[in-house]
């Protein structure tokens, strides 16, 4: 048993996407906002790899069955959920404090992109998410812009994520990437209206 990898496919139809927004927008300060954003995206044609396998007769060795991927039309998906954010500057308190704010989102992305049959399992058909795609994700941020000086110190956060629908060294099953965070930060000092220091 062997595995290959076809790159293209020629035959590709074009993915085709309706979609469906509504949102909600308070702006309840000069400053702070507030937004619910919610979304269901019907995807027809979605382009996504699937696994397959061939046999061949190799010389000297016989028949061998390859198993691998290929990039193909899956005939349909969709993506589903909201988004929510709000901001707010503290400009309520007293000098330099006043240039202290805070931001933060979450965002709920429900996704289906059919089903993969596994190559060894007996053929066993398991249902798949988009790929790459995280359910759910959130960031939340402190914030500063006062006196010329912009700061922003973030959290990032995402939940578990599809990276493949077949792994050869996995015994042909789906691969996930566990949950990670990450943070980050940044620190700009405006010297004047043309020049600026960034760290």
């Amino acid at each position: 048993q062997g595995s290959v990898s076809r790159p293209g496919n020629p035959d590709l139809k074009p993915e085709r996407v309706t979609s469906y927004d509504a949102s909600l927008e308070w702006y309840f300060a000069k400053d702070g906002s507030l937004t619910i954003d919610f979304y269901h995206k019907d995807i027809a044609d979605l382009i996504d790899s699937r696994p397959y396998s061939i046999t061949e007769t190799v010389p000297t060795v016989g028949v061998v069955r390859f198993d691998g991927t290929a990039v193909t039309n899956v005939t349909s998906g969709y993506v589903k959920g909201f988004e929510i954010s709000g901001q707010k500057f503290f400009d309520f308190l007293p000098g330099a404090l006043s240039g202290l704010g805070v931001a933060a989102n979450y965002t709920l992305a429900d996704s289906d992109a059919g089903t993969v049959a596994s190559q060894t399992i007996g053929g066993a058909a398991f249902a798949v998410p988009l790929v790459n795609l995280s359910k759910n994700s959130y960031n939340l941020m402190v914030l500063y812009d006062k006196y010329g000086w912009n700061a922003r110190v973030a959290y990032n956060w995402r939940s578990d994520y599809l990276d493949s629908v077949n792994e050869t060294g996995a015994v042909s099953l789906q691969i996930y990437f566990k949950a990670y965070a990450s943070l980050d930060a940044s620190v700009s000092f405006d010297l004047n209206e043309h020049v600026s220091f960034t760290i």
